[in-house]
């Protein structure tokens, strides 16, 4: 709580066994600046930053009311197409913004895109977590380690699980593909027994049309979504606005309403039980040896 303003917020600090990493104090300086570049509805507001006497480096976020994706989806298993628009299309429009300023996020997920929850009732969809965010123009790069590849695995496009420094946005594009994939059938279309297994699978097969998978999906969203998770990135859409405007034309085509930045209380979510939250999947890093592998 700001002792001057009253205000609650979330305080982000790196773990103490951690805060000397140069490296990784590096980054996590530069996440709070490529959250605070956007200001947008929907993405978390970074208030401050610093670093103590002794080191120590935070960030001081708004705090949120809610409940993350990941936590929404492991509760219900799937969301209705609706639901799925209502939360991912103001998301990719926060993700046009970052594309703009020349910030990739590289670690879309369920559990970092947040549905805040406001007194009235209203969520607001709400990404998070720009921890390994790179910056297109070159100059502050939270890239990976060398001989290293970042991500997590099941929302990796190929190109990342190859190890591949050419990240632009059509990694992220990918991913949002996969995390509309997994909404609207509550599964991921790439598993594994292991990482490394999950990420030969996204190199090596195609994900499944989602009208294929359930009929009642209708075809002009399941297209749209299918070319979100081509192999080759030049074979994806063009860009995040592209791939946000065709999916909101498909949703027009389709019948369905469109949501603002806020989702309506119209078709209320059920959130997980206080105490049900999960431990978000962390950032997995693979050693050299085995990314080239896979290519292999």
């Amino acid at each position: 709580r700001h002792l001057h303003t009253d205000r609650p917020v979330a305080i982000k600090i790196l773990r103490p066994d951690l805060s000397h990493d140069l490296t990784l104090g590096r980054r996590f300086i530069r996440e709070a600046k490529a959250a605070s570049l956007l200001r947008h509805p929907n993405v978390v507001e970074v208030l401050d930053l610093g670093i103590e006497d002794d080191g120590t480096v935070y960030q001081v976020l708004e705090l949120l009311d809610g409940s993350s994706l990941g936590s929404v989806l492991e509760f219900k298993g799937s969301l209705g197409v609706t639901q799925t628009l209502e939360i991912l299309l103001p998301v990719m429009g926060a993700l046009v913004a970052a594309h703009d300023r020349g910030i990739i996020h590289r670690d879309l997920k369920p559990d970092n895109l947040f549905l805040a929850r406001s007194h009235d009732g209203r969520l607001t969809p709400t990404l998070l977590d720009f921890g390994i965010a790179k910056m297109m123009d070159g100059k502050q790069s939270l890239a990976t380690r060398t001989g290293s590849v970042m991500g997590t695995p099941h929302y990796m496009a190929p190109e990342q699980a190859r190890g591949s420094k050419a990240h632009g946005p059509g990694i992220d594009i990918w991913a949002m593909g996969i995390i509309a994939f997994e909404c609207l059938t509550g599964a991921v279309p790439f598993d594994g027994e292991s990482p490394t297994l999950v990420l030969l699978k996204i190199l090596t097969e195609r994900a499944p049309r989602l009208d294929v998978i359930d009929p009642a999906i209708p075809a002009p969203i399941a297209e749209m979504i299918d070319g979100a998770l081509r192999l080759d990135p030049a074979e994806r859409h063009a860009s995040m606005s592209a791939f946000l405007e065709g999916l909101r034309a498909a949703a027009e085509v389709a019948g369905y309403d469109l949501p603002g930045p806020s989702v309506s209380t119209a078709n209320p979510l059920t959130f997980p039980p206080p105490g049900a939250e999960t431990d978000p999947v962390g950032v997995t890093e693979l050693p050299e040896d085995e990314v080239l592998s896979l290519g292999e």
